[in-house]
């Protein structure tokens, strides 16, 4: 199998980006996503209609305070485990929300409205956004599970959850519902929030945390699979170079969740200071657009490389990369590649499928590329 003219040109063009430089996450205000102070963490704090809290996921605020809520509702069982308030590995979630609030990919990418826009509604979250569709099945979908599994005391169900004015069937807002469009989701879901509130008191935390971590990207890898049929329509209304990016992020999801990768406070930090700090425009390529850093540059272009490989291989280099995972011991020397890769490190098309020898299938497959 033949690698494609673009993606020879591809790993050139990544070669040739060989300057570090450090940057910050633009996700976050003095260490927390934006606005996070604002943001309550309590269902009380809603707007009520019978006395049942109302939650609007297409505004900012509200998306954001369903995380915090999530976080504030699950510290307790990383204490009891003996780690931090910031070794929550839910941080992910909201973390992502807030990157892609600041760089702009929640707003209407049509631009037929003003939804997201300082000339609008800056906190507005656009249904015409992939980045909030595929969004809200790691948002409103697990906060639902969550409530399902009795993480919060007392409720489960009493929430009303509001539906956008536009590609309303795209989404479900009860958890009867959910279970009735996306059964497997919602089970790997509460089976994650099952097994965070039956671990405590470990003796062995790293093993705890591992063990968690596996059914935590389950369950996040799941909502990527069920939520892109329902989102990638919008990839049309973004430019192309856009669209590709979204579907290389996507599909890193994979890679980094086979790694069981750590997803607490600090790990998400770091992980996203070095993605793109603005939509991709049209006639962009990685890694030589001007106004990014070379760090930016080199982890969109190794996310492009990645999803080419795998295209290019028919799935093999994912399926290969998973069973090189089936140790402890695998899965971290495969997850401190990918967090130098995503903190900019350049990797050359042998060093990286080094990585996965000697698993069978390996050196067939370089040998025909």
């Amino acid at each position: 199998m033949a690698l494609s003219g673009a993606l020879k040109k591809l790993l050139v063009c990544v070669v040739i980006v060989t300057k570090a430089a450090e940057t910050a996450d633009p996700a976050v205000e003095n260490g927390f996503p934006p606005l996070w102070g604002e943001i309550s963490g309590d269902l009380n704090a809603f707007r009520q209609e019978n006395n049942h809290p109302v939650i609007d996921p297409w505004k900012y605020h509200d998306r954001m305070g369903m995380h915090k809520i999530l976080l504030r509702s699950t510290h307790k069982y990383f204490i009891d485990m003996g780690l931090t308030e910031s070794d929550n590995m839910l941080w992910s979630l909201p973390m992502q929300l807030a990157w892609q609030f600041v760089t702009g990919r929640l707003a209407d990418p049509s631009k037929t409205t003003n939804c997201g826009y300082e000339s609008g509604d800056p906190y507005c979250v656009s249904p015409s956004s992939w980045w909030a569709c595929m969004n809200y099945f790691l948002s409103v979908v697990p906060f639902l599970a969550a409530a399902e599994s009795g993480i919060f005391k007392n409720w489960r169900d009493e929430t009303q959850i509001l539906p956008p004015e536009e590609f309303s069937s795209d989404f479900c807002y009860t958890y009867a519902s959910c279970y009735s469009s996306f059964s497997l989701l919602m089970d790997k879901w509460k089976l994650y929030f099952k097994k965070l509130m039956s671990t405590t008191s470990v003796s062995d935390v790293p093993s705890a945390v591992d063990e968690l971590l596996h059914y935590l990207w389950a369950a996040h890898g799941t909502s990527i699979d069920s939520a892109l049929p329902r989102c990638n329509n919008r990839l049309l209304f973004l430019p192309e170079p856009e669209a590709d990016f979204a579907e290389d992020f996507a599909a890193a999801v994979h890679f980094l969740g086979a790694t069981h990768f750590g997803s607490d406070y600090e790990n998400i930090k770091q992980f996203q200071a070095n993605l793109p700090p603005r939509m991709l425009r049209d006639n962009e390529v990685c890694p030589l657009i001007l106004d990014f850093t070379p760090k930016q540059n080199t982890v969109c272009a190794m996310l492009k490389m990645l999803r080419a490989l795998n295209t290019s291989s028919g799935g093999s280099l994912l399926d290969l990369w998973k069973q090189a995972m089936c140790s402890p011991e695998g899965r971290q020397i495969r997850q401190a590649t990918l967090e130098s890769m995503f903190g900019g490190k350049i990797y050359t098309l042998p060093k990286l499928l080094g990585l996965l020898e000697p698993h069978a299938g390996i050196k067939e497959w370089i040998t025909s590329l």
